[in-house]
């Protein structure tokens, strides 16, 4: 028991943050904004630090910009143009070790790598944030297309990385935007 309570007292935890936003933008104007990863835990983390999939029709992970009007309940994706689904085929070098209290800015793969979203049509007070779904199984983060032998031969090569990837839906701090 006293073992198990050290080791998850240990763990490696992800936690996502949203920094130096722009605070103001116009209508059809473009928000910006810089997504982190870091390291909250006590040991070494290793997570994929690209950009990933915006709405997972192609591959996992997801990563997905959402906003939503000031006392809205549901969070909708945002418009990103263009999307192209981050199908290439992962590699080895898309994961990232982070020591304790180390962070990574993610990596572009997008026009959106900084995050320019289209803001939304009408003027308002809005709440932006970024999720981050590692729950797909290996397979669904393989990209490609990829044919055997390709793909097993790609999945033997992120094996490990992947499962030291925490598995979980995470999110970023919100911050405030005002569309003026």
């Amino acid at each position: 028991m006293l073992a198990t309570l050290v080791a998850v007292a240990l763990a490696p935890r992800l936690q996502l943050a949203l920094v130096d936003s722009t605070p103001q933008v116009k209508v059809d104007g473009v928000w910006k904004g810089k997504l982190v990863y870091r390291n909250v835990g006590q040991g070494d983390l290793t997570t994929y630090v690209k950009a990933a999939s915006q709405y997972g029709v192609h591959r996992a992970p997801t990563t997905v910009i959402q906003f939503r009007k000031i006392g809205a309940k549901e969070w909708r994706p945002a418009y990103v143009s263009p999307d192209c689904g981050n199908s290439n085929p992962i590699e080895p070098t898309d994961f990232q070790r982070i020591k304790p209290g180390g962070e990574v800015q993610v990596e572009a793969t997008f026009t959106w790598s900084k995050l320019v979203v289209a803001a939304d049509p009408e003027p308002g007070e809005f709440e932006v944030r970024v999720t981050f779904d590692t729950r797909a199984p290996i397979d669904r983060w393989i990209g490609g297309p990829l044919t055997e032998p390709a793909h097993s031969e790609r999945r033997k090569s992120v094996q490990g990385l992947y499962d030291a990837t925490p598995h979980d839906l995470f999110a970023t701090n919100v911050v405030r935007v005002t569309v003026r």
